[in-house]
């Protein structure tokens, strides 16, 4: 029973803090690019020449901001989902979220996976040998 639930797990190296302090450098980077936009099309409404001729680097800029804020939206529901997901399955095992570090946690089901696959195999070799 306990290795169907782990059948879908495989331990990662991936560093929560590391991957919260990218989250939050995307995050903060988008807001900065939103600033930004904001100050060059102020530049470019208030600008009397004509803008046939002008570059494309505004309205290039702004598909491009559009396209990375819909995008995060989508990392951001996926983050709080994995949140919600590791608190559940840290509580499942009777571990405290706040205090158990996700690569401790993981090292853990890793270790008690590898230690329940070697048990079976032993177990089923046991029962071979008694029939044989």
């Amino acid at each position: 029973m306990y290795i169907r639930l782990l059948t879908h797990y495989s331990h990662s190296t991936v560093v929560l803090s590391e991957t919260m302090t990218e989250y939050k450098e995307l995050e903060e980077g988008l807001k900065k690019l939103k600033q930004e936009l904001a100050v060059h099309k102020q530049l470019k409404e208030n600008s009397n020449h004509s803008t046939e001729n002008q570059d494309r680097f505004l309205d290039s800029m702004i598909e491009f901001q559009a396209a990375a804020t819909e995008q995060f939206s989508k990392v951001q529901a996926i983050c709080q989902e994995m949140c919600v997901a590791y608190d559940k399955a840290v509580r499942y095992f009777g571990e405290n979220p706040e205090k158990m570090l996700p690569d401790a946690f993981f090292g853990i089901l890793s270790r008690f996976r590898t230690s329940w696959q070697v048990i079976i195999a032993l177990r089923r070799r046991i029962l071979l040998d008694m029939i044989t």
